[in-house]
């Protein structure tokens, strides 16, 4: 509840701040920038619970190269994982640079 409290006032500070002139870019403004937290836990949140009733467990964050093994869980990796991990890495970036 914390972090969620957290990236809400980010979002907030950049929404106050999005007239500011002297955050003006080329394209759009440097406040909306500050909304990528919060759309982060909000894709992870629908994610999360798509990835709970398409496959029935909790998603695991993967990495580089890494293996089935080195997670310590009960299951191996498979596709769905690695969706999940890019997905809520890359859609908070998508909806910024496509509302800019």
């Amino acid at each position: 509840m914390i972090i969620l409290l957290l990236t809400i006032l980010i979002a907030l500070f950049g929404y106050l701040n999005i007239g500011r002139e002297s955050l003006k870019m080329v394209k759009g403004n440097a406040a909306a920038w500050t909304f990528l937290p919060l759309l982060f836990m909000i894709y992870y949140w629908i994610l999360r619970n798509l990835f709970l009733i398409i496959f029935g467990n909790e998603p695991l964050m993967t990495g580089y190269m890494q293996s089935s093994w080195e997670q310590g869980e009960y299951r191996r990796l498979h596709a769905g994982d690695a969706a999940f991990t890019v997905l809520t890495l890359i859609l908070p970036f998508l909806t910024i640079l496509f509302f800019q």
